[in-house]
């Protein structure tokens, strides 16, 4: 039994990132159609273009939350595997959302140009982590909920304060929300996995 055919480990990342961009996707659509997430922004009133840009607020905030936050997860991890299986996570991340673009035939420019916002934003959000650094003392939080709910809520408002301050407190409510399903996701992928491989190795040693 050649395990490394069942259990390759960068395709079952590419299948992890594939799964978090929908569970993503989905709920920004949720999002978008929140009563009083709309009211606060007026949606209804908005141009298409404008209500087509908050919907990729919401997006890249999540994707982007997702993304630092495996950063974090491979410097604090002490263990290879888990690592690599982190890295390919974030590698693949825009790759998938991409793809699902395509699928749904966006235009190949305006599926490009996500690569470059997503790596705008998480360079914004870095900087702002290291201006408030000492803001996050707690090593069981992640700072980059906050953060993302943060400038997420300004980009969508469009740094209009009364806007940002009336949606933050459920925005970051969103975020948090986010960030519990992904660990979710991956822990339970986890388990899955070692399920599987644990059943596989059984059946061989059984014949």
């Amino acid at each position: 039994m050649d395990f490394n055919r069942f259990f390759n480990q960068q395709d079952q990342s590419i299948i992890l990132a594939g799964i978090i961009v929908g569970y993503l996707t989905k709920e920004a659509f949720v999002k978008l159609r929140e009563k009083w997430f709309r009211d606060v922004l007026n949606f209804s009133s908005l141009e298409q273009i404008e209500q087509d840009r908050i919907f990729n607020e919401l997006v890249v905030t999540a994707m982007s939350l997702t993304y630092l936050s495996m950063e974090a997860m491979i410097e604090l991890n002490p263990h290879e595997e888990s690592k690599r299986v982190f890295q390919n996570i974030k590698n693949n991340l825009a790759v998938s959302y991409v793809r699902l673009l395509r699928e749904q035939r966006v235009e190949p420019d305006l599926c490009d140009l996500w690569y470059r916002l997503l790596a705008m934003r998480c360079e914004e959000y870095r900087k702002d982590y290291d201006q408030h650094k000492d803001q996050f003392s707690n090593p069981r939080e992640n700072p980059w909920v906050p953060i993302s709910a943060v400038g997420g809520s300004s980009h969508i408002c469009r740094g209009d304060d009364s806007k940002i301050k009336m949606l933050l407190p459920d925005f970051s409510r969103w975020i948090g929300k986010l960030n519990l399903g992904i660990q979710n996701i991956i822990f339970e992928n986890s388990k899955k996995s070692k399920g599987q491989c644990r059943r596989i190795q059984k059946n061989s040693l059984n014949h």
